[in-house]
Order: structure tokens, then sequence, then C-alpha cells
């Protein structure tokens, strides 16, 4: 089996997609709009099954060693109360692999580096798949949710469905041993370790569909409760003291309900 195919989109998704038609006799093409790989991005939790997926790809060698191993966490309510523990030594008896947490970066990285040069075309947006068909055997959508190819492949009939939620994430030059979630009514914040120094955080609401707004406090003390403890001036809420977001809070502090589960310390966030 085989012939020519055409991936567009140069993500994760379309990367694997690229590196698993090979290995299965294609002549394969992955077009990504991007002029270069990006250098920062997010951490990324690798479960045990998705790192036989690697395996099965041929990279997960190189995403072990270029990753590191998740430490243990917690799932907190808002007010530091401890809802579950991630047992990752238990997850690892199970399974036999531990969780590995590597960048998005450096993931992207492996999976291009297992292609072929000349099978990677940086730089090479599709502005219609309708010529690809007629050029190639096997045209694949991986270019994200305004995906090109599926507009024009089927139109309106499977467009994007709203989930309820808005997210923001980021990356901040913080040390943390472990991450972990706090979850709240329609809230949820976490923190995970992204590699020496550096942490991922990411805050999640849900909003009216056609809603864009950008977070109005620091969930610094909903935040913190990930990890240790801390009575916040004026607040009736329990936390643990970290630098969390890789932010400090302003030396005066008030209180406003941000997360409907308890109240909590806000702050204008400032960078260390």
């Amino acid at each position: 089996m085989g012939g020519r195919a055409v991936v567009v989109g140069g993500g994760i998704g379309g990367l694997a997609a690229g590196i698993g038609l090979r290995a299965a006799g294609w002549e394969v093409t992955v077009r990504e709009r991007s002029a270069a790989l990006p250098h920062t991005g997010t951490g990324l939790g690798i479960w045990p099954g998705a790192m036989r997926a690697l395996d099965a790809l041929g990279v997960g060698d190189e995403v072990r060693r270029r990753g590191s191993r998740q430490a243990g966490g917690s799932i907190r309510r808002p007010d530091g109360s401890r809802i579950a523990t991630i047992d990752v030594e238990r997850l690892e008896r199970r399974h036999g692999e531990p969780v590995h947490l590597v960048t998005r970066p450096v993931l992207l990285a492996v999976l291009a580096g297992a292609l072929p040069g000349p099978a990677l075309r940086l730089g090479a947006p599709v502005t219609g798949p309708g010529s690809l068909r007629d050029a190639y055997d096997l045209v694949v959508g991986a270019d994200g949710i305004n995906s090109v190819v599926r507009a024009q492949m089927y139109g309106q009939r499977y467009p994007l469905r709203y989930a309820g939620a808005v997210a923001w994430r980021g990356v901040v030059d913080l040390d943390l041993a472990e991450g972990g979630e706090t979850w709240g009514r329609g809230r949820k914040f976490g923190l995970t370790p992204a590699g020496p120094g550096r942490t991922n955080w990411y805050a999640a609401v849900r909003l009216p569909e056609g809603t864009r707004r950008r977070p109005t406090t620091a969930p610094s003390c909903a935040a913190s409760s990930v990890t240790g403890t801390r009575r916040c001036r004026g607040c009736s809420t329990r936390s643990r003291r970290t630098a969390s977001c890789g932010t400090r809070s302003t030396t005066s502090r008030r209180c406003r309900r941000t997360w409907p589960a308890g109240r909590h310390c806000s702050a204008t966030p400032r960078t260390r």
C-alpha cells in the first residue's frame, strides 16, 4: 500500500501522521504555514499510553531522553483542601512507565527530526486543498480548529462547537517541585513543572459563547493552594504561600469572589 500523501499542518498531530504514513509506505509531504518550528510553548504530560504511541513512531526513547519524570501532584478545592492525589509511583507500577514531562517545542523538534528534510515544508501555507487532491492520492487535514481542509471538504456540515469554557495559559520563570490543579465551580487553575526554573500555568472558566475576556485578578491564592499554607489577609480562605504563577502580590491586598467556592486575595501581578 502507498502512494503520494500530503499532510496539511505541522503540529503534533500532523508530524505524527506524516511519520506513520511514511512507515506504512507512503511518500509524504507535511506542509506547515509557519516559517520555523516554535521555540517557546507549554509543557505536556506524556502518559504511558501516549508514550507507547510515540514508541510505535520510533521517537519514544528520544522523548524520554529529552524530557523528565513527572512528580506527584494534587487536585484541590479553592480552600486548599485535597480532593485527590496523583500517585505517579502507583501508575508506573501498573503500566511499567512513568509520566514524562516534555515541552511542546521539544516534542515538535523530535517529531520533525524523524522526517527526512524534503518531507517537511515550513512556510508553505495551504489556502485550499482543491489543487492538492489532484496532485496527491491522500490529503490529511491537521491544520487546527480553523482548518482550511475541513472547511473546503465539508463546508458547514461539521462546524466547530463551543465546549462552554475559555482558557488561558502561559509559562513563567518558577521552580515547582510538583504540580496540580485547583477546581472551583466552573473554574479551574493548574500548575505543571516544565523543566528547571520553568512552570506552566493554565486557567479555565465557563463563559457564554462569544464571550472573550481576560482574568480580572491574579489567581494567586487559588493557584497557591496547589502547593502550600498561608492565610490571605482579609480573606476567609487558607492557602499555601508560594510565588505562584511566577508573580508576587503587592503589599496591599483586597478580596474578591474570583472563585465561586471561596474568597481569595487578588493582587496585580508583577514579574519577578
